[in-house]
């Protein structure tokens, strides 16, 4: 399935929203040039309960959230599975320029490669907050400003020897 140029005027997700005990699985697909303005998850948003996963080479390419954050996918309450995907040049005016893990959600992210990303709060690559449990596994993040991942409160956070985290900085949160 593919999403491009998709538009979420004052509002989350540019392409998908999620609302209330939902359940959304990507395979193979692509999200491109989606835009939330005023709003989170430029490619997805998630609210209350919901579990999403993007899987088998979905690629989220150039999506902008002009609000709280998620470049490409904002949960906030639920879980997030992302597996065999790629989210490259995705951009926040909050934090995570690629995912955004917010309040209440499980983060598994496997075989996952982030690359050109951006966040002007903190985590240009990924950005954990109150969260129950993420584990980055099989992960690349390369060139992210914002810093790499930002990880404000929460429970448990894993980061497996073979993730690699390279040539991304920070102005204030989340250098790492």
């Amino acid at each position: 399935m593919t999403f491009q140029r998709c538009f979420a005027l004052d509002g989350g997700g540019g392409a998908v929203v999620l609302f209330d005990d939902s359940t959304t699985t990507l395979t193979s697909s692509l999200v491109k040039d989606c835009w939330a303005d005023g709003g989170s998850g430029g490619g997805v948003y998630g609210n209350l309960n919901q579990y999403f996963e993007a899987v088998n080479g979905t690629v989220f390419d150039s999506c902008i959230a002009d609000g709280f954050g998620g470049g490409a996918i904002h949960i906030f309450g639920g879980a997030m599975r992302v597996s065999d995907v790629e989210v490259v040049d995705s951009f926040t005016t909050g934090g995570g320029g690629a995912l955004d893990a917010y309040t209440d959600v499980t983060l598994d992210a496997d075989d996952v490669r982030i690359t050109d990303c951006y966040a002007t709060q903190g985590g240009g690559g990924v950005r954990v907050r109150s969260s129950d449990s993420a584990r980055l596994d099989h992960t690349t993040i390369d060139r992210c400003s914002g810093g790499a991942v930002y990880i404000v409160v929460g429970g448990n956070f894993v980061v497996t020897e073979t993730t690699s985290i390279t040539n991304s900085v920070s102005g204030t949160n989340g250098g790492a």
